[in-house]
């Protein structure tokens, strides 16, 4: 064997080798690391509420209309979402986003006086701070509540495409997500806004949906020959 075949040869094994060591390494790190910090950041969202009770002046009423449609329409199973439920849920997005400025910047100061500290903000604290950050992710939900409420009034997107964004599932999840982050970034327990997070957030999504499923399907067994006409 000349020296090129025997060097070639060695850069091979030794290839294989360290792709067969950082395979090894990269799913250990998968399954000690990543995996477990998932469920902790998915347990951070699920406990919120009991651990900032607070929270429940803005979740009572996400929690009172999201099973409200979902048992409406699960009993008139003929209806689906319509343009005004639609729009009605951008301007939740919107009114959520107002009122978690104001848990921020303080619930004594005028709007135009919140508007103006956020100019000075991203001036003095920089776009990529922590702060800023979660601040721009709640504008964001503002944006998207104006900007739902304009397709929804004028029509604009196909009808299934507008309700899906403007359904009352995408609007909780999103506006119940923005409540933990400023909750726990306003008591000094920031949460870190990675892609684990996010990971995390549509576990709990599924989690949601899956109760959700859960239930209207016991309803259905409990009740197969139900008429529309009974109140319960």
């Amino acid at each position: 064997m000349d020296v090129d075949a025997l060097n070639q040869s060695v850069v091979n094994t030794t290839t294989e080798v360290v792709s067969q060591v950082d395979v090894s390494t990269a799913l250990t790190l998968f399954f000690t690391v990543v995996i477990p910090e998932v469920f902790s950041r998915f347990f951070l969202l699920v406990s919120a509420p009991i651990l900032y009770p607070i929270m429940w002046w803005l979740l009572i009423h996400l929690v009172i209309t999201f099973f409200l449609f979902e048992f409406y329409f699960e009993r008139h199973e003929d209806e689906d979402l319509g343009w005004t439920a639609a729009l009605a849920n951008s301007v939740v997005m919107m009114f959520i986003s107002m009122e978690l400025l104001r848990d921020i910047y303080g619930h004594d100061k005028t709007p135009f006086a919140i508007i103006l500290q956020l100019g000075r903000d991203y001036f003095s604290l920089g776009l990529f701070s922590e702060q800023m950050i979660m601040v721009s992710l709640i504008l964001l939900l503002g944006i998207a509540g104006v900007g739902t409420a304009i397709i929804n009034y004028y029509h604009v997107l196909p009808r299934s495409l507008a309700f899906l964004v403007s359904g009352h599932k995408t609007v909780n999840l999103l506006a119940y997500f923005l409540i933990v982050v400023t909750y726990r970034y306003k008591y000094e327990n920031p949460v870190p806004l990675d892609i684990i997070t996010f990971i995390a957030l549509g576990l709990f999504g599924l989690l949601m949906w899956s109760i959700i499923l859960l239930l209207t399907r016991k309803r259905k067994s409990a009740h197969p020959h139900r008429s529309r006409k009974n109140i319960f």
